[in-house]
């Protein structure tokens, strides 16, 4: 139980909902590009849908209902709505989209199974279980626009990342962390520590290597991506 004035813990679960929210209407904008037939990324897309998806599990099995079930069943639902629209777009594309989706339904749908399964017979730690698969997710989730650094040093420019999304996403790992300390609970705390050093990373290669020189160059090396889910949790 928080020792902490109620208030401060009220504060910090809105700011902590509110940036996660903000963080996953910020692919919205690249649906246009989709409805467009301008291929982009899946990857960032699908690890959202995934993080978010093992989160709200994670929420329902603690009974943490606000802020962890409430902020990531609102991503998952933003995510899922993502995936649609990159599928109903995918023209010659749709079948491998279909089946990265199907995939990834596939391992939420285990996920799911094994909560159930594991609840009704009692078995212990399955919400760690749960949470520790949420960790690993989230972080891949935070750093997936990593894969563009070879882009970034090869052009010195970080154009290809994100830098409104990046800072955005530091400023939730730390809400996440305050979050997580407030509650005292690891499986939050853990990963929103991974999730700054990779944000505080990807913001030190936007100040050192500015976009403005060499962006065109950089833009062309990497089809746009969608900005990545910081974790929550």
């Amino acid at each position: 139980m928080s020792t902490h004035p109620p208030s401060v813990v009220a504060t910090v679960k809105l700011m902590a909902s509110v940036s996660s929210i903000y963080m996953s209407l910020s692919p919205m904008g690249d649906m246009t590009r989709v409805r467009a037939k301008i291929p982009i990324d899946m990857l960032p897309i699908l690890c959202m849908f995934a993080n978010s998806s093992l989160w709200t599990l994670y929420g329902v099995l603690v009974n943490n209902w606000f802020p962890l079930v409430a902020t990531n069943a609102v991503g998952m639902a933003l995510s899922g709505y993502y995936l649609v629209v990159i599928y109903t777009h995918a023209g010659t594309r749709r079948g491998a989209a279909a089946k990265k989706t199907l995939a990834t339904l596939g391992f939420v749908a285990i996920a799911v199974a094994y909560s159930i399964y594991g609840t009704r017979l009692q078995l212990h730690h399955v919400a760690t279980h749960v949470g520790y698969t949420g960790v690993a997710v989230s972080s891949l989730t935070v750093a997936s626009p990593l894969s563009s650094v070879g882009t970034v040093f090869k052009h010195k420019s970080a154009a290809s990342l994100p830098f409104k999304m990046i800072t955005a996403g530091i400023a939730c790992s730390l809400m996440w962390l305050s979050f997580g300390v407030l509650i005292d609970d690891m499986l939050v705390i853990a990963p929103n520590i991974v999730n700054l050093v990779l944000g505080l990373f990807q913001l030190s290669l936007c100040f050192l290597y500015p976009a403005a020189a060499t962006k065109t160059d950089a833009e062309l090396e990497l089809p746009t991506k969608p900005s990545s889910e910081s974790t929550n949790k």
